[in-house]
């Protein structure tokens, strides 16, 4: 019996009541895939921290809220880290699928994010890294969040020795243990089906949607 039934991965390759306003917030950052625009930043950070539950301005430890919070900490800092950011998502954009030989450079990337957020918030925003590098480089980035770490950890499969090799300081540990269980999913499911899935497809798996 396999891992996973065909009928899910028919159902989770077909388009469903969230697709379109997925597909507003992929087209978003398609069309502005920089850091180096104020305004531009904002509404990226604030349309898909809002659209997914994970705004940065949520029990933020600033002294800035609202308005002043997205122009003055939100707008600055991400701008300041722009080139090195746009340089690592156009790298990761112009790769077609999540593969072992790229998975350092998105746990890299996702950390760098993860950073970022933190000096802004002051707290771990690895969710709204996750799902914020996703929507620009959809085809490499897990979404990563409690429920769909609950769903990958009930197929009770860990790659260990992924998980050792990239065990550094380059890491987010906790997004570190998730990869390292959705990715040997993937893999089964190729196995079994001859299908990769993309992220995308893997989060309605995984949240059942």
């Amino acid at each position: 019996m396999p891992l996973v039934e065909k009928e899910e991965i028919y159902r989770v390759q077909s388009e469903n009541i969230w697709s379109f306003g997925n597909q507003v917030l992929y087209d978003m950052c398609k069309r502005t895939p920089l850091h180096t625009n104020e305004e531009e930043i904002i509404g990226k950070v604030w349309l898909i921290g809002r659209s997914y539950a994970a705004a940065l301005e949520r029990r933020a430890k600033s002294p800035f809220k609202g308005t002043d919070f997205y122009k003055y900490e939100v707008a600055e800092k991400i701008k300041a880290i722009g080139t090195e950011l746009d340089k690592r998502i156009e790298y990761l954009t112009n790769q077609p699928a999540l593969k072992r030989e790229n998975l350092s450079e998105v746990l890299s990337t996702h950390r760098f994010l993860t950073d970022v957020f933190n000096s802004i918030s002051g707290l771990d925003n690895r969710s709204l890294a996750s799902k914020y590098l996703h929507f620009h480089a959809p085809n490499v980035f897990y979404i990563y969040d409690s429920i769909a770490y609950a769903g990958v950890t009930k197929y009770k499969l860990l790659d260990v020795q992924l998980k050792k090799e990239l065990k550094a300081s380059f890491c987010d540990a906790t997004y570190l243990d998730f990869v390292s269980k959705a990715y040997p999913l993937n893999l089964r499911i190729f196995e079994e089906h001859g299908v990769w899935l993309l992220p995308r497809q893997l989060d309605s798996l995984l949240l059942k949607y």
